[in-house]
């Protein structure tokens, strides 16, 4: 059984609703230009220490989060309002601009506008965007079972255990209209 995260998470949790209503009127979901950096490989991105991917509902809220577990290391979550179908992506930066959250993953890339936001807890912000369920991206990651995000101007492997392709569903099922 995956270990409740959501609990020691209550801040990034409450970070990210906020960040979800200021990035309302922000334009998300838009593919923009591809970075300069060019996306990794198709190859699985490697396990990144004791990072894994977690699925968590709370009421109506669903989240899929990158990190830690029982920590407040989530480089990388997203989180809807169950039958919204609208998911708002966010990740640490240490920097606003550009405000672009780039993801990709073994066939897919896509750049999206985000809005930045100071971050409060750490040194840094936390950049929001906007997708929905049917972002090839994120079916990419149900059939593949990896991410990466760009970090700066390096590609970060996003990898899960063998529990992500239900998580991935189950948050994918319950986002979408």
């Amino acid at each position: 059984m995956a270990p409740n995260i959501l609990s020691p998470l209550r801040t990034v949790s409450a970070l990210v609703a906020t960040s979800a209503l200021l990035a309302a009127c922000a334009t998300g979901g838009t593919p923009l230009v591809a970075p300069d950096v060019a996306p990794p490989s198709a190859e699985p991105a490697p396990l990144n220490g004791d990072y894994s991917w977690f699925f968590g509902q709370e009421g109506d809220q669903l989240q899929l989060l990158y990190g830690v577990a029982n920590s407040d290391d989530v480089p990388l979550s997203m989180a809807c309002r169950s039958r919204s179908g609208q998911i708002e992506v966010s990740m640490a930066s240490a920097t606003a601009a550009p405000a672009i959250i780039h993801l990709a993953s073994a066939t897919q890339s896509r750049a999206y506008a985000a809005k930045a936001e100071e971050a409060g807890v750490f040194d840094g912000y936390i950049l929001s965007a906007k997708t929905t369920p049917d972002d090839p991206v994120l079916q990419d990651l149900v059939a593949h079972g990896w991410l990466a995000m760009l970090d700066g101007n390096r590609w970060v492997g996003l990898r899960g255990d063998s529990e992500l392709r239900d998580h991935t569903t189950r948050f994918l099922a319950g986002c979408k209209r």
